[in-house]
């Protein structure tokens, strides 16, 4: 995710991002397979070579992802709801990429984090917050449907958040979590609805890769949690028990963060967090839909 300043204009952002992506462009040394869509998650997992590394180390060197300097599908603070409304021309972006490069039969999507940091707080009532996630929720139905839409072939995951380091001094980690995981349930509960989407649900993969706080070599940080003693976020083949995987009370670890300077929160995770990330998106769906491909017509 990420916020764009309302004091930055666009034109420059999206020239620096696009200039980026063209860096990556050169780099493809595969076969393109999946198209990189969404927010800032996605534009850093995108501009790090996060799929593509992993595919890479897991036998599938021959095929990469896809993010150029023609179309731009990746922007920071972008939202569902901009993203719906093809702001920015982001969804015309995506058919555009998706027509050019027929072998992209995979589209990973990371959309709706911004829309819930920008919009939700605990002080809304029950039925004010149904409503907002209602709306998040129908914006993201119609990019997935606008993508299914391009090809018979293309599949699509929606690839959830971890839990952030985002708090305030009054309300802690547990709150926004909470948050977070309801809407996860509501947009898991439309995917069900829809041939040809899946949901990866990541809530609690670093604190379950990593333990918490982690590393562990630091007699004056307390050990809470080692690798692997929190539950594993559940999945399509658990019926998504537990949704809420790792600790809910607790942030992901600081060092699968990245903070910027003097920053002492983050909503994005490192080189490293977003490769577990990929590796959960490839070990779900992603390692057989490339070995299983639907037919293009």
């Amino acid at each position: 995710m990420g916020v764009i300043s309302p004091g930055i204009r666009r034109a420059p952002v999206i020239l620096v991002i696009a200039l980026m992506a063209g860096v990556l462009s050169g780099c493809d040394v595969g076969t393109p397979r999946i198209l990189v869509v969404g927010d800032s998650w996605a534009f850093l997992m995108g501009y790090q070579r996060s799929l593509g590394n992993v595919m890479a180390r897991h036998g599938h060197e021959e095929y990469s992802d896809y993010l150029s300097i023609r179309h731009l599908t990746a922007v920071p603070g972008l939202t569902a709801k901009a993203l719906a409304r093809n702001r920015l021309g982001v969804l015309n972006n995506i058919g555009r990429a998706l027509r050019a490069e027929p072998t992209i039969d995979i589209v990973h999507l990371s959309i709706g984090g911004n829309d819930g940091i920008a919009l939700w707080n605990p002080l809304l009532s029950r039925a004010e917050e149904q409503e907002l996630m209602d709306e998040i929720v129908g914006n993201v139905r119609r990019i997935v449907e606008y993508i299914l839409a391009v090809r018979p072939n293309i599949r699509v995951a929606i690839c959830g958040y971890d839990y952030m380091d985002y708090h305030t001094r009054y309300v802690p980690p547990r709150v926004y979590n909470a948050a977070a995981v309801r809407l996860a349930g509501h947009i898991i509960d439309m995917v069900k609805t829809i041939d040809r989407c899946e949901y990866v649900n990541n809530f609690g993969l670093m604190q379950y890769e990593f333990g918490y706080p982690g590393p562990f070599d630091d007699e004056n940080i307390p050990v809470v949690y080692l690798p692997h003693e929190v539950p594993f976020p559940g999945n399509a083949d658990t019926d998504y028990v537990p949704l809420a995987g790792g600790d809910i009370a607790y942030p992901s670890p600081a060092h699968t963060l990245s903070y910027g300077l003097l920053a002492t929160t983050s909503i994005h995770l490192n080189r490293a967090g977003y490769e577990r990330i990929a590796l959960n998106c490839l070990e779900q769906y992603y390692f057989d839909w490339l070995d299983n491909p639907l037919p293009a017509e």
